[in-house]
């Protein structure tokens, strides 16, 4: 229910979780970069997104190493989409 009395819905948004999702973000916290494992990097794209949900960083990925130094401190999820997986971690930059 709304502020004036209203009342919504969503969309109901469907999310299927795969077993052997091995994303690793390491170290979590971190300072100045995260490395990823467990995904496979190639041709994947990478996405930060900050608690509020706004998008920080788009990329391609580089290596499993990513630069985070100049990230303001505090909640993030990357997410990381490679052929027809999407997997998403949260961590915490400080």
């Amino acid at each position: 229910m709304d502020f004036d009395g209203n009342t919504s819905f969503s969309k109901v948004v469907s999310l299927i979780m795969t077993e052997g999702e091995d994303l690793l973000l390491l170290p979590n916290p971190a300072t100045t970069s995260l490395e990823i494992q467990g995904v496979d990097l190639e041709y994947a794209t990478i996405r930060i997104v900050d608690a509020a949900g706004k998008q920080i960083l788009q990329q391609t990925a580089q290596g499993n190493k990513l630069d985070i130094s100049a990230l303001p401190a505090g909640l993030y999820y990357l997410t990381i989409t490679n052929n027809q997986t999407t997997s998403t971690r949260q961590f915490v930059r400080w």
